[in-house]
């Protein structure tokens, strides 16, 4: 009687050393979007160069889903190919898994739920027309609903991931662990871009995208709508790549380096020729100045010099009053489009193939973005939405109000505002019902920092940073 042992696999340097924020994932789970709601209905993908199915273990029984599906599947594959081991430990308990996981404590009870799905599934795979692989090894599957000290990979997709490994962003990842769809996104560039090579553009058609990412039901254009949204997430996280969409579907390249303007030559020294010195001027005292000479602007009074020219605590009190009116009668839209930067408001008025393939347009990461002295911006790894929040001086304005846009750049047009007292509503923009509901809970927990700020009594974008809250719910983050 011989007993049957698994083929070894031997883990690459390259890839066991790789730094930790890489989480190696294999191409079929990159080029095929994964469930993104609960069903109990076996979930197929297929395209071209892949193919994917998830089926349940019995009749009846939930598949695994969401952003929880796709964070264990990229720790498993990662796990075993940097330990070139099919074998992949998960701890005592949930907590533990979520611990070694990087994720939060309050992530343990969905993640649970979510490898217990995952382990009674059976999930398929085919990369590049070659044979169809189980994920997880049979033998392995858990019996009597105990939690497993540790999961086994099939041996044959352990050896198809050493061929197909695609380099996932850790942080990234999780920065986009509140929407699936994003997940879904950044896992389709940086497996395309992977095959572009360094200097290749990767365009994809939209019928193609929506073959391998699109939820059942959805029509080409509520398709579409929703992989924009999920690609403007994923710009606004990953500083390497570049975007294009139009009609004709999405291109992806890496970001190009700006160019170093040229640095004009310094012309020659000009020769100077040494002048006398002039005759010595005897000082004039004040009191001998002709009275109708003109003084330098810089040696007049505060008091002489044109209203517009003077400091505004300088300015009569009416004239500020009527500078305050004239700004709080003006489109809400409007002050939040002219609090941004000077650059950022030229920005939006080139056309939009100039746009396109530009990573200059994102300003850089930060913790909070002190735009100027009356306004911030506050990034979704702060706030845990996957909106962006603009807080701004309230300049005695009766209504608290906070802007949402859903990337980085102020644009007024996609601009979303909440006017907090007495109940948080919609003054304009379009939120859907659950990212209002979203950001309504965010503001709930987070009103006594955006009243200060309002009000003034927050200096420093560091303070804001230290008493910002994320938004209340579970979460995978």
């Amino acid at each position: 009687m011989t007993t049957r042992n698994d083929p070894p696999v031997a883990a690459e340097t390259d890839r066991a050393s790789a730094p930790e924020n890489v989480l190696w994932q294999h191409a079929a789970f990159c080029r095929l979007g994964l469930p993104v709601a609960p069903g109990q209905e076996a979930w197929r993908r297929e395209g071209s160069d892949a193919a994917l199915r998830i089926s349940p273990g019995t009749a009846g029984e939930m598949l695994p889903d969401g952003p929880g599906l796709r964070l264990l599947l990229s720790f498993l594959c990662d796990s075993a190919l940097r330990a070139g081991s099919p074998t992949v430990a998960l701890g005592a308990d949930a907590a533990a898994l979520a611990a070694r996981m990087g994720l939060s404590e309050g992530a343990a009870a969905p993640l649970a739920e979510q490898a217990e799905r995952m382990l009674t599934a059976r999930i398929v795979v085919s990369v590049d027309d070659g044979p169809e692989l189980s994920v997880l090894d049979a033998r392995s599957r858990p019996r009597g609903g105990t939690w497993p000290a540790s999961v086994k990979l099939n041996a044959r997709f352990l050896a198809s991931l050493g061929e197909h490994a695609v380099a996932l962003d850790r942080g990234i990842l999780r920065a986009l662990s509140a929407s699936a769809e994003a997940m879904d996104a950044h896992a389709w560039t940086r497996e395309v871009l992977a095959r572009a090579g360094e200097d290749g553009t990767f365009t994809a058609p939209w019928a193609d995208l929506m073959a391998r990412f699109g939820a059942p039901g959805t029509d080409a254009a509520g398709f579409r709508e929703a992989f924009e949204s999920a690609l403007r997430l994923v710009f606004e996280a990953d500083l390497s790549i570049e975007l294009a969409v139009d009609d004709d579907g999405v291109s992806v390249r890496r970001a190009r380096p700006a160019a170093p303007e040229p640095v004009a030559a310094e012309p020659p020294a000009p020769v100077v020729t040494p002048e006398p010195p002039p005759a010595p001027v005897q000082p004039t005292a004040p009191e001998d100045r002709p009275r109708d000479e003109p003084r330098a602007r810089e040696d007049r009074p505060r008091e002489e010099r044109p209203r517009e020219e003077r400091p505004r605590e300088d300015r009569p009190r009416e004239d500020r009053i009527r500078e305050d009116r004239l700004r709080d009668e003006r489109p809400r839209e409007e002050r939040y489009r002219e609090d941004r930067p000077r650059e950022e408001r030229l920005r939006d008025d080139r056309p939009r193939e100039d746009r396109r393939h530009r990573r200059d347009d994102q300003p850089d990461h930060g913790s909070v973005d002190q735009i100027n002295d009356d306004m911030i911006r506050l990034r979704s790894h702060l706030t845990g939405l996957p909106q962006v929040v603009w807080l701004r001086r309230g300049h005695g304005d009766e209504n608290i109000l906070v802007g949402v846009t859903p990337g980085a750049r102020l644009d007024t047009d996609r601009l979303t505002i909440l006017m907090v007292e007495p109940i948080i509503m919609q003054v304009s923009g379009g939120l859907g019902q659950s990212d209002f509901e979203r950001v309504s809970a965010w503001v709930m927990a987070n009103r006594d920092l955006i009243d200060d700020f309002w009000e003034g009594g927050i200096a420093s974008a560091e303070e804001v940073n230290r008493r910002v809250r994320k938004a209340p719910g579970p979460s995978f983050r």
